[in-house]
């Protein structure tokens, strides 16, 4: 079975959530070669349909969709972003940038700790790629297909599957399909937090 790497560069979206710290990550191209230290708008990601868009303006919107799947309460924010170069057939990261980003959740709904949101993509490679978050107000449940239960589901899936998209899945590809949205439990995460 083949080896997805990440990259060609990672983006990690930082958010907080009652104190505790966690990264969603998302693989991107991005148009030319950025110097580690090169601010975020003068970045640039390579989107599904052949343009482009400018890192900080492609992050703002993509927190002001994740925005929607964090709690008003524990102090749930998206706190900053960091761009890394990946070292080709490797795991290893190198940086590049970091945005601050700020934006607090915005679902009147308490924290289900430890739980965690997956959408599953079908990508143009016929591999999978996956969003994932952390400590959201979603209970544990049943997969969801599309069109999900709650139109701000529906609309980051519409969004990752768009021709503005710029999320690059591992097998050098774009998603096309959504598959499903699963909540569930973190089973680390819940292990961590009860001290197991």
């Amino acid at each position: 079975m083949a080896t997805n790497f990440p990259g060609p560069y990672v983006l990690k979206n930082f958010y907080s959530v009652g104190g505790r710290e966690h990264v969603q990550q998302l693989n991107v191209q991005v148009q030319g070669t950025p110097d580690p230290g090169d601010g975020m708008d003068t970045i640039t990601f390579l989107t599904k349909d052949g343009g482009s868009v400018a890192a900080d303006v492609a992050i703002d919107a993509w927190i002001e969709l994740m925005k929607t799947v964090l709690s008003t309460m524990d102090s749930s924010s998206w706190t900053r972003a960091e761009l890394w170069k990946a070292q080709a057939g490797t795991f290893n990261l190198d940086f590049i940038s970091t945005y601050t980003t700020g934006v607090a959740g915005t679902v009147a709904t308490a924290v289900v700790i430890a739980s965690e949101i997956i959408w599953t993509f079908r990508t143009a490679n016929g591999g999978s790629m996956r969003v994932h978050v952390l400590d959201t107000p979603y209970s544990y449940g049943d997969k969801d297909t599309p069109p999900f239960a709650y139109q701000n589901l529906t609309d980051v899936a519409d969004f990752v599957v768009s021709d503005d998209a710029w999320m690059y899945a591992r097998d050098n590809s774009y998603a096309v399909s959504p598959v499903a949205f699963f909540p569930g439990q973190n089973e680390a995460l819940f292990k961590e937090l009860s001290g197991r």
